[in-house]
């Protein structure tokens, strides 16, 4: 199979197809497009939402808070935990899961919120170090809407950009190379670009006029498009 994520014909036929909702309390589940599933709990509703940082050896912290707080938002509320699992490889140094965590923490003291969980391990299993996380936020029942259905006519909006992550990311990872083409101070302008890859205050805004928001990682702007039509 290609790398990446799954087409959306392949998440039909080997996930979608494989897995049914059967407890009435759960108001929405995984499905293409989504960035959460929601549960109803009394007169409020708890949204998860789990994504892994595949991409990168750089920033792993900050991401892992960044992104899953990021779908969180996406419902129109805060997050409120996060669970991180990291899995290292052999040669790992216990300075780089200090940093990670450092990272971690720092980015979750700026949305306000709390980890609260996970699991470290270091395993021959990868061959680099991976964060998976999963993200908890808790909103009220009356609140909840389904998205609504896209149609002609209506406006997209964008918050910060695209391809912050991306870009960042190459930055980083591909220095030595870009510095042969563009100036330190071109290097430096993308790197900082991951400053501002939560969209959290953006999307509880948002929520309030959005017929629906979306996430964008894999697959850019385009892939979101289709994955929410």
């Amino acid at each position: 199979m290609k790398i990446g994520k799954l087409t959306i014909s392949d998440l039909n036929d080997l996930i979608f197809k494989n897995i049914k909702n059967s407890n009435e309390r759960i108001l929405s589940a995984g499905e293409v497009g989504s960035d959460c599933a929601a549960i109803e709990v009394g007169d409020e509703v708890v949204y998860l939402s789990t994504d892994p940082i595949t991409g990168t050896s750089t920033g792993l912290g900050k991401l892992a808070i960044n992104i899953n707080c990021n779908d969180i938002a996406t419902e129109g509320v805060s997050p409120t935990g996060i669970m991180l699992t990291i899995l290292a490889p052999p040669h790992t140094q216990k300075e780089e899961i200090a940093l990670i965590m450092k990272e971690a923490q720092e980015e979750a003291d700026k949305l306000g919120v709390s980890i609260i969980g996970g699991h470290t391990e270091i395993t021959a299993a990868v061959n680099k170090t991976i964060i998976s996380a999963t993200s908890i936020g808790i909103g009220k029942k009356s609140d909840f809407k389904k998205r609504e259905t896209i149609v002609a006519g209506d406006r997209l909006i964008i918050t910060k950009g695209v391809g912050i992550e991306g870009t960042g990311i190459i930055a980083f990872e591909k220095e030595i190379e870009l510095l042969d083409i563009f100036p330190k101070e071109t290097i430096q302008f993308a790197k900082n670009l991951l400053d501002f890859t939560s969209v959290v205050k953006d999307g509880i805004i948002a929520n309030k006029f959005a017929k629906g928001m979306h996430d964008v990682t894999e697959g850019g702007l385009l892939g979101a498009l289709w994955e929410s039509s």
